[in-house]
């Protein structure tokens, strides 16, 4: 153990004490519960926040150098987990419910475009049910759609979740933007085909109403006559 004159501590074989607080060297182990900023922690890892500032509050994981990318996750002024990149936050997760809603502030957007038509697509697309590799036969089915099929149709919702490319994966919630857009579709699909009968339906009644002319030109009236 080393210990500086401001207090800084070091733990292990090797190392400088920092200027201050603990650095520990080597691996550690600690046998029950640890808390930052409580002295008595409810879980095996108790992080206590001392502000509901994103930039300072909660538990960030930062890539390995030379990058300083970072994930964090802190809870905000209202309850809500705040999930954010970078010190800007990206998504919230609901106190109540636990419903994620994704950052969709139009400020934060740029170069929009209309998605175009993809009713056609969206009925291409093949919904299975399946167990994941490893899963027991009696295991219950999971329901989803295959990245593989997925991606000559709607390339924008297929993610390469790994360094090489190789495994694949989806963005589910962009899907109800698709199904969105497939609804306006069929909805105008629809109305078009209704004006179109109705249209077809007056023209009907125009030549029934001329035929109906004809017929009583054509027929003589008869007069009653008493008997």
């Amino acid at each position: 153990m080393w210990v500086n004159s401001n207090g800084g501590t070091s733990l292990g074989t090797n190392g400088t004490p920092p200027s201050r607080g603990l650095r520990v060297h080597g691996v550690s182990q600690f046998e029950d519960r640890v808390g930052i900023h409580t002295f008595v922690p409810g879980r095996q890892l108790h992080v206590r926040q001392t502000t509901t500032s994103s930039a300072s509050s909660g538990i960030t994981i930062e890539r390995a150098p030379p990058s300083t990318n970072q994930w964090g996750l802190y809870v905000n002024t209202s309850d809500g987990l705040n999930l954010v990149y970078n010190n800007s936050t990206v998504g919230i997760f609901n106190p109540a419910t636990g419903v994620y809603s994704a950052t969709s502030d139009a400020r934060l957007k740029t170069n929009l475009q209309p998605i175009g038509e993809v009713l056609d697509r969206v009925l291409a697309l093949k919904p299975s049910s399946y167990h994941m590799n490893g899963q027991d036969d009696f295991a219950p089915r999971s329901i989803g759609l295959i990245a593989q099929q997925v991606e000559p149709l709607f390339p924008e919702i297929v993610t390469r979740m790994d360094d090489e490319g190789d495994l694949m994966g989806l963005r589910y919630s962009e899907l109800s933007v698709l199904n969105v857009q497939a609804i306006i579709e069929l909805n105008a699909r629809l109305e078009s085909n209704v004006a179109m009968l109705a249209d077809e339906n007056a023209e009907l009644r125009e030549r029934l109403a001329v035929l109906e002319s004809l017929l009583l030109e054509q027929v003589p009236v008869v007069a009653e006559t008493g008997r």
